[in-house]
């Protein structure tokens, strides 16, 4: 087959494809909004962005269809919802993050990301008569900062945290 022979038949099944989801996506465009007044909004439009304004009419008929009450307002909420769990997500694990870089830079002050390089112990500089196998490792974990410990004392009494006291649209 020759290339131009294979384009043809790309685009002709590119076609055939979309003609069925076009089909369904004007039949939902013209039961909502109706034909006519859709071509007298796009043509209103900038000829730049009717291409885009046509898949948002398009879009807006179809929620509007699935959901009559709400339409496509009803996806923004739900999307506006979870950026404000995520959100919400981010904050507590930065916060987290800042109290265990605190709590690591009060337990070993000489190696906190804070202090300059120059403050670091050399460990070349250390006895060669130390021996270090022998002795008992110390290691205590970094005290808990009011933050963690509220969480904790929540996790423990079974009180869960409201993540939904972020940010609800409409409160």
């Amino acid at each position: 087959m020759r290339a131009g022979v294979r384009l043809r038949a790309a685009l002709w099944r590119q076609r055939q494809r979309r003609g069925g989801a076009g089909a369904a996506q004007f039949a939902a465009v013209h039961k909502v909004f109706g034909a006519s007044n859709v071509a007298k909004m796009l043509s209103r439009v900038p000829v730049a962005l009717r291409r885009d304004a046509a898949s948002t009419v398009c879009y807006e008929a179809q929620a509007r269809i699935a959901d009559p009450v709400y339409g496509c307002v009803g996806t923004i909420l739900a999307l506006q919802h979870q950026v404000a769990l995520v959100q919400a997500e981010l904050s507590i694990a930065q916060t987290e993050l800042l109290n265990r870089r605190l709590a690591l830079a009060t337990v070993h002050p000489a190696y906190s990301v804070a202090s300059p390089t120059s403050q670091m112990v050399n460990c070349s500089s250390l006895s060669q008569a130390v021996d270090l196998v022998d002795t008992e490792p110390k290691c205590f974990p970094p005290p808990l900062l009011p933050s963690q410990q509220q969480r904790e004392q929540e996790q423990e009494r079974g009180s869960p945290t409201d993540v939904f006291a972020y940010n609800i649209p409409g409160k």
